[in-house]
Formats: C-alpha cells, structure tokens, sequence
C-alpha cells in the first residue's frame, strides 16, 4: 500500500512539474506585443513572415482558444456581454524566452463591436507591459483595397455606393478609424511604447524591417518582401461583383442576416449557442468561395479603376483627413508628404 502511495506520488509530482512548464502566469512575461493593424496594410504578412515562432514571437491568435477569446470577447463584446477571464496561455519551457502578443487588424477595421478605447484598455488588463505597433496607409488606396476585401466577402454594390455607406455609418464603419492623430493619441492613453509606421515604407523593404528589428529589439533577417496576397485585377472584380449579385453571401446579405464566421468571428456559433451550421459550411457557400478563388486567381485584365477612384474622390478624402495627417506628422515625425497622404 505504502509503495502504491508513493509510486502515486511521484507520478503526480512529475505530472505538476510538467504543468509548470507549459504553463506561465501572464505577468511574468516582461514585454508583450501588440499589432493592431489597419486593413490591406501588410498585416497578413506581418503575422506570416515577421510574427512567427521563428523569429522569437509567439502570436496568441494562433491559439485556437485565444482565437475565439479576442474574436468574440475582446474585440466584439458589449461591456455587458464581456466575460473578462481569458484563456491561459500553454507555452513550451523552451519557448518561455519568446515574445507572446497579437497581431490583428481587427481592432481597426469594422470587424471590432466596440470602441478601439475599449479594446486598448481590455488588452492593458491582461498585458500592461505591452509595445503597441500601428500601420497606416494612405487613406484613399487603403479605403480602395477595402472594398476589394468587401467583394471577395460577398459585396456586390459599386465602390462609390461602398463610399457613401462607410462616409453614413462613419460612427461605426472603418472612416472613423482613418482619423490617425486620433487614434495614436488613444494609443498614447493606454501605452508607453507605440510604433506608428506607413504601409508604403515596406517599399523599401530593408529600411521596413530595420524599424520594426529596432522597436521589437529583434534581429529578424532573411524574409522575403514579396505580397503574400496579390490584388486582383479589375475585370476579376467586376465578374466577383456579378456572382456576388445572383448569389447572395455575407456582406451581400441583408442587416442582421446570419453571415460566415470568418468575417463576423471564429465559432462564433458555438460561442452564441446557435445550433447550425455556419454559413461558411454550407455546399454551395463553398462551391462559391472555390469559383470566387479561381476567377481572381486566372482573370488578368486591368481597367485601372483605382487610379479613377483616387483622383474622383480626392478632395472627400482631402477635406477629411488632411488636418488629422497633419497632426499626426508633428505628433510622430513621420515624413508622411513624401507618400502623398491626402493633404500633404
């Protein structure tokens, strides 16, 4: 019997040595990152090239539990709604000495439920030794880029119906985000350490990567600067909006409608208790999603539409976003003229 307890004893001390070494308290990790973004502003090749295991980070929506905690939690739950306790955090001993953070452009598009204040503040609660990353882009191209995302995700309406939507809803919608001196001075409310950089600086990629290198105090080398995602050509996109019109899906649906869980939240079903399938699984959803892949993959004809777009809408985007370029430049430093940010 004595042998029997001890045996037992040793087999559960092993067990919760184990434990330990997976499993670390939040506030041991001395600094944290955060990268909150934009839309089409490099983000899916910041968390694919620079944001990888490999090169010292650890990116917590790739934890399938976090995932679901910031999708359907942090950043889209009314304070009502917001149960605060998130997911612990399983890391490897050897990957203790790794950065543990997010990068989501989700704080800044319309994808976010609640106030970008908000979300600052509710991440602070969980990591309050965090460097925050932010990355602009020129507000026409970026606007431009989103309603290409819009398509790919069932849109069917033209860009300058998309515009006037946005420009409505600006309380809500992805416009009130453009307003960057904004939002660095609500970054400014929450944390010590903030990176402002513009999407167009990845053009000279090496001067890219040393900023980024500088801020993380990191020494990431080797990645390619190729787009992970090309942009699809004009045609493609008219042919998108054509399918997109006889077969309605996700933001192509009417308000309120039950729309795909990759463009509302992962498993936000299951997180709701919705006893269906999401959208996303159904047949002819997928056979879809397959053509809409196929028609921008092969279709390569260009009408430089959004040369077009730029130079018709130009003074709507000069007369909202020069003085909040302006600020920004002498809040930060940044040389934003050189990128032709609307007023500069």
């Amino acid at each position: 019997m004595h042998l029997f307890q001890n045996l037992l004893a040793v087999i559960l001390f092993r067990a919760l040595i184990n434990v330990r070494q997976k499993l670390f308290l939040r506030n041991e990790f001395i600094m944290n990152f955060l990268h909150i973004g934009y839309p089409k502003s490099a983000s899916t090749f910041l968390q694919t090239r620079y944001f990888t295991k490999a090169n010292g980070f650890f990116n917590l929506i790739e934890d399938p539990n976090w995932k679901i905690f910031f999708e359907n939690q942090l950043l889209t739950a009314q304070s009502s709604y917001y149960f605060s306790a998130p997911p612990d955090i399983v890391v490897n001993e050897h990957e203790k000495s790794k950065i543990i953070g997010l990068s989501s452009e989700n704080f800044l598009d319309s994808f976010s439920g609640v106030d970008l204040e908000t979300t600052l503040q509710r991440w602070k609660n969980i990591f309050p030794k965090t460097k925050l990353l932010v990355i602009i882009r020129r507000q026409d191209h970026l606007v431009y880029s989103n309603y290409l995302q819009y398509l790919r995700s069932g849109y069917y309406k033209g860009v300058s119906t998309y515009l006037k939507e946005l420009r409505w809803n600006s309380q809500q919608s992805i416009w009130g985000r453009l307003y960057y001196d904004r939002i660095y001075e609500i970054a400014q409310n929450n944390f010590d350490h903030i990176q402002v950089l513009p999407f167009e600086l990845i053009n000279t990629f090496d001067e890219f990567l040393t900023a980024l290198n500088d801020f993380f105090e990191s020494n990431v080398q080797g990645i390619s600067p190729e787009p992970v995602r090309q942009s699809s050509t004009d045609l493609a996109n008219n042919i998108v909006r054509a399918v997109n019109y006889v077969y309605r899906y996700g933001y192509g649906k009417s308000y309120l409608s039950v729309i795909p869980g990759s463009l509302v939240g992962s498993d936000k079903h299951k997180f709701n208790r919705i006893d269906e399938l999401d959208p996303a699984d159904y047949k002819l959803n997928r056979y879809r999603n397959k053509l809409i892949r196929k028609i921008q993959n092969n279709i390569k004809v260009d009408f430089k539409y959004r040369q077009h777009f730029i130079q018709e809408y130009s003074n709507i985007f000069l007369e909202q976003f020069s003085t909040s370029n302006k600020k920004l430049m002498e809040m930060t430093g940044l040389d934003l003229s050189k990128y032709k940010y609307p007023g500069l």
